[in-house]
């Protein structure tokens, strides 16, 4: 049963993943309505960093300088930081109310019996408590300074966390890849939204975590600062996968033989009320024989037979590139707990002279 009791939309906040499966939807050529989806709102005090009361910068100094859970200004935020002992000095952590950004900048690497690297990040521990089974997803805007991928991000030990106490309950640098989402929203600078269920580690006061902490990497490879803004939070209560939503249609299922797929398969797996839920695994299944697809998934291989995880938002989504032989046929999808099939109805056609092409699911 969920938590959500009241209703409007001053009890609960429409899901602001909806945006970014909106813009998913829009690079496949569709646009469609995404139904009801709610989350509550955690409020991060001065999460976009526009309290001059919170302005201030930690570290730098000293060769070999560090400090644990520094108050920046007057707070909420902190700052930890270290360095190398006689041969790097800790990075700077900075926030600035007029830019409203949180930078973390000197970051440096020195070989010693291998590479080392200093490293800091901010942290705030915020008023509400941890909700056992509750989904909980962190959001920030991150600017490294150039085009990045997840791995990338990842490898280059910029990330943000979930905590209890000091303790990492889950992170960009190293969660699954279906609870990460990492969107362009400018030049450089990326939306990044980290999703966690509450388990029986997640305990006390939420603490929430931005960082740069690199692990032998090497000066060269080094970004010069990374810059955090807009840090939000918001929490879902996620009822049992109860259905499938087709979100790909129309000449989108339509491709030449032997060539890919103009568009992705997704499919949206809803709750009772409507809501994606995350982390669930689901089957896709083209035909074996006669006209098909090879299906590739982010999650789960390449083949006619192949499981995609929902992300974030509820979406599972594979790729499909057509075989030899013109026809139309079926690709099924199915997921544990779900009694109905849901189904993409696919055509491969050809150009090739003397060959009939053939034409059904409604295409003319």
């Amino acid at each position: 049963m969920k938590k959500n009791a009241e209703t409007g939309l001053n009890a609960r906040a429409k899901r602001k993943g909806c945006g970014v499966l909106a813009r998913t939807l829009a690079a496949a050529g569709l646009s469609l309505a995404i139904g009801a989806a709610f989350a509550d709102p955690v409020t991060v005090p001065n999460g976009d960093f526009s309290d001059p009361g919170n302005t201030g910068t930690v570290g730098g100094g000293l060769l070999g300088g560090s400090g644990v859970n520094a108050l920046i200004g007057n707070g909420p935020w902190r700052g930890t930081y270290w360095g190398i002992a006689d041969l790097l000095a800790p990075p700077s952590l900075a926030i600035n109310h007029n830019t409203q950004t949180a930078t973390i900048g000197g970051i440096a690497g020195v070989n010693l019996l291998g590479l080392v690297n200093n490293g800091g990040y901010f942290t705030q521990t915020l008023a509400q408590n941890w909700e056992l089974g509750r989904f909980y997803v962190l959001s920030a805007d991150v600017d490294a300074g150039e085009l990045l991928n997840l791995d990338l991000l990842g490898d280059s030990g910029v990330g943000i966390a979930f905590r209890s106490g000091n303790d990492v309950l889950a992170s960009s640098t190293s969660a699954l890849g279906h609870l990460l989402d990492l969107d362009l929203v400018g030049s450089d600078m990326y939306r990044v939204r980290l999703g966690y269920f509450a388990d029986l580690n997640a305990t006390g006061p939420i603490n929430i975590k931005m960082g740069y902490e690199p692990q032998g990497v090497a000066s060269v490879d080094l970004l010069s600062d990374v810059t955090f803004r807009n840090v939000g939070l918001e929490v879902r209560d996620i009822g049992d996968p109860a259905a499938f939503e087709i979100l790909t249609h129309g000449d989108l299922l339509q491709a030449e033989v032997g060539q890919p797929f103009s568009g992705n398969l997704i499919v949206l797996v809803r709750d009772d009320d409507g809501d994606g839920v995350p982390g669930y695994t689901v089957t896709f299944t083209a035909p074996t024989t006669g006209a098909s697809a090879v299906l590739t998934s982010p999650t789960g291989g390449t083949g006619t037979t192949v499981t995609a995880v929902t992300d974030i938002d509820g979406l599972a989504m594979v790729s499909a590139q057509a075989n030899s032989e013109a026809g139309c046929y079926r690709v099924t999808v199915e997921g544990v707990g779900i009694p109905e099939v849901a189904t993409f109805y696919l055509r491969n056609y050809s150009n090739a002279p003397g060959v009939n092409s053939i034409f059904c699911n409604g295409y003319q």
